[in-house]
């Protein structure tokens, strides 16, 4: 007979029986295992999640030992024995499923008795815990991680909770403030009594901003520890608030950044040294290359002096001395001139004064400079370079630099080489210069704008350089914004990339006659240039609040602001003064266009200027 019938068949009486259809409902609809065994511990009862969870049906195991679910005869020992001592079971066993499985068990087990104090079998209630149990293990190993996460990167954290008014901090906050983990419940009281005395009421009023504001803290101040050191922590928190948007707490951080601190104060402090330590060494070379200027140039007058004279001539073996003593001389003199213009871009001496440069102009002037240097070697150099191109820069030093660049170039190539400068498509700010000479190794490439390193060598024709040619071109382009870029392999040649940051010209036109304004408009389109217009003066003024053209175009007779007033303004406002100005009247006579000039006008035009002449003055000042 099953063992509720049994157990029911001593209770009389209606309610009897309705308790005891209750307690069968309740045993079928339970999540956890329910079985009940007889004396000899076979089982009598096994409720629908045993089914589940040990995977063996009711019909399946009843009549059979309860042995037939233990995973280890020493864990049913153990539950014997507790029965015997104390009549229950209560701990964790190891069960097997049906198909084999091992898992754990949390198992609740007592004697039943009948009212007669018959032993009549045990009823046990278990759960499988092994998800638990790894639940539990991966908080604690997370709870570990986060304690040695906290250790290392001495990171503790707390929490105010604005409720209780209570504070709770992590075991890392204590050993910050040089105390044992929970030594002591911790308060604001305690928290600012080791906070530094200068840093405490700021410290407290941006406690009290983030809660009341409900911002979020970040802040870095001293406290002071038991033994009397200072160290340096950055506390950072932010607010948690209930469904009615009330703060309820403060969650954050505090973390002892002493010794970042005491380094970043360290790199300062070197930082500022080497800083003042390259200036003076800049200042001293800049010194002494301005100073060695003159004596070398006048002993390089008084030896070609003495080579060409002709009343005393000297005599040929003298005269190549003399000569060797000059190439020396004006090898130091180039080296010496190339120091002092380093020296001056580094300390800001020189400062480039970007304008608008016409490419084909400046590639040719530089080319017929070196051209005799070339034409010496038997090196050919064209230029590839359409009307028109324009570059954004300051043209001395971009001179210098295309000068530095085609002069590298003749030194490594050989007789029959070319040269070639020239704008690469669609890269309207870009100079090139390549050659076909004998290249420079990859591992080679970097090195080469590098002062601090030794990469002069010998040209073609036992040229010897100082060094510092592309170093300073390298410089010279960054101080414009720019960058120098190179492509090269050996016995092949070398592409050297002047890349300079694209602007387009922008001129404004001040005229109250918009059919001249047109006219100019369509004169420009010519060259490729923006175009702002204004009808007057005091209009011209309020764009320059938020343009700064490249040069201005005025009428000198205009109503509400005349050209002459409006010059007058550029001229007294030091962020417009240095935009030169063209000025445009239909007064031929000689006073008007000596009044322009006496007021700073740059270049001066009468109406009715034809297409190519008014383009010509344009291209003075926007290439």
């Amino acid at each position: 007979m099953p063992f509720w019938k049994y157990w029911f068949s001593h209770a009389t009486g209606q309610k009897l029986e309705l308790a005891g259809q209750y307690s069968k409902d309740l045993v079928k609809s339970s999540l956890d295992v329910i079985i009940t065994v007889d004396e000899n511990r076979d089982i009598v009862e096994f409720n629908p999640a045993a089914e589940k969870t040990f995977g063996y049906s009711k019909d399946e195991v009843i009549g059979k030992n309860v042995g037939l679910l233990y995973a280890y005869p020493e864990d049913e020992a153990k539950a014997l024995e507790s029965y015997k001592q104390n009549g229950l079971f209560l701990g964790e066993i190891y069960n097997r499923r049906k198909n084999g499985e091992v898992f754990l068990s949390y198992l609740s087990s007592t004697k039943l008795i009948d009212a007669g104090g018959n032993f009549l079998g045990h009823m046990g209630i278990s759960r499988d815990i092994t998800e638990q149990k790894k639940a539990e293990k991966a908080l604690r190993e997370s709870r570990e991680s986060l304690k040695q996460a906290q250790e290392i990167a001495r990171l503790g954290n707390w929490v105010w909770d604005f409720t209780k008014d209570e504070l709770f901090w992590s075991d890392e906050i204590y050993r910050i403030f040089g105390f044992q983990p929970q030594e002591f419940a911790p308060d604001f009281e305690s928290f600012f009594g080791y906070t530094h005395p200068d840093d405490r009421e700021w410290v407290k009023n941006s406690l009290i901003k983030a809660k009341v504001e409900r911002t979020p803290l970040d802040i870095t101040n001293r406290i002071i520890l038991p033994c009397g050191s200072c160290r340096i922590v950055r506390e950072r928190a932010g607010i948690i608030t209930d469904q009615t948007g009330e703060p309820i707490r403060m969650i954050g951080t505090v973390q002892d950044i002493t010794e970042q601190k005491t380094a970043e104060n360290m790199l300062r402090t070197a930082k500022e040294n080497a800083e003042k330590a390259t200036k003076l060494k800049d200042k001293f070379v800049t010194l002494v290359s301005h100073d060695l200027r003159g004596p070398i140039g006048a002993m390089l007058g008084y030896l070609k002096l003495i080579k060409d004279d002709t009343v005393e001539p000297v005599g040929e073996g003298a005269k190549l001395i003399l000569e060797a003593a000059i190439e020396s001389g004006m090898k130091m003199n180039e080296l010496i001139n190339e120091l002092l213009t380093v020296s001056r871009l580094k300390t800001g001496a020189i400062t480039p004064q970007n304008t608008f440069i016409d490419v084909q102009h400046l590639v040719a002037s530089v080319v017929l400079e070196k051209a005799y240097q070339a034409s010496e070697k038997g090196i050919n150099i064209n230029i590839d370079i359409s009307p028109n191109s324009r570059v954004y820069a300051d043209k001395v030093l971009i001179q210098e630099v295309l000068a530095n660049l085609i002069i590298n170039s003749i030194k490594f190539c050989k007789k029959g080489d070319t040269i070639q400068v020239f704008i690469p498509e669609n890269e309207p700010s870009t100079i090139v210069v390549e050659d076909t000479g004998s290249g420079i190794d990859l591992e080679r490439q970097e090195s080469i704008f590098r002062y601090e390193e030794k990469t002069s060598t010998l040209g073609t024709a036992g040229e010897a350089g100082t060094g510092l040619g592309l170093p300073l071109c390298k410089d010279i382009l960054e101080a414009m914004g720019g960058k120098l870029d190179i492509e090269s392999k050996p016995n092949k040649g070398s592409r050297f990339f002047i890349r300079l940051p694209y602007a387009r010209p922008l001129v404004m036109m001040v005229d109250d006659e918009r059919t001249e304004r047109n006219l100019f408009k369509e004169y420009l389109k010519k060259i490729d240039i923006g175009f702002v217009e204004a009808d007057n003066g005091r209009t011209a003024i309020e764009l320059l609040d938020s343009i700064k053209p490249h040069l201005i175009i005025t009428n000198a007779n205009m109503p509400v602001m005349d050209g002459f007033k409006f010059l007058e303004f550029l001229k007294s406002e030091d962020s417009n003064k240095s935009i030169p100005v063209i000025m445009i009247t239909s007064d031929t006579g000689i006073e008007t266009r000596r009044k322009a000039l006496d007021m700073g006008v740059d270049d001066f035009l009468t109406k009715n200027v034809d297409s190519s002449d008014f383009i010509s003055h344009v291209k003075q000042f926007i290439g």
